[in-house]
């Protein structure tokens, strides 16, 4: 399966697909800061709740919590309070577009267009309700 398209954006069908190509790509026993993020932002894509995350993710509740402070202070995963989960905003998503990029460029770095950055599509809708 070719996981990333000719502009080097992800395309999977589903969430578990995504984060078992994801790390595919370790080379170590453990994950960076940026894998772990990566993670986290896949889960939250389709919206999930924080035991989801944690499960999907790999990570303990420590490390969740540490991890989903850092990313709602950057803007990347916002908590939907009617639905009670968190979601990715579109920041979050141009960050993971270009993180996969980079993953994947770290992990295939003979191919001659290896530095090339996934083209980020923009639209007027937003992706939850609280995005504005």
């Amino acid at each position: 399966m070719e996981a990333f398209d000719s502009k080097l954006r992800p395309r999977f069908s589903s969430g578990n697909e995504s984060i078992r190509y994801l790390r595919g790509m370790r080379t170590g026993k453990y994950r960076s800061k940026l894998q772990i993020i990566v993670d986290i932002l896949l889960v939250a894509s389709k919206g999930a709740k924080k035991t989801w995350i944690m499960c999907r993710a790999n990570l303990s509740y420590e490390l969740l919590n540490r991890y989903l402070a850092e990313v709602m202070d950057a803007g990347l995963v916002s908590f939907v309070d009617g639905s009670d989960c968190y979601k990715i905003t579109r920041k979050g998503q141009e960050f993971l577009a270009c993180a996969c990029a980079l993953l994947h460029a770290l992990k295939h770095k003979d191919h001659p267009y290896h530095l090339r950055l996934p083209a980020i599509e923009w639209s007027d809708t937003p992706i939850h309700p609280t995005d504005k």
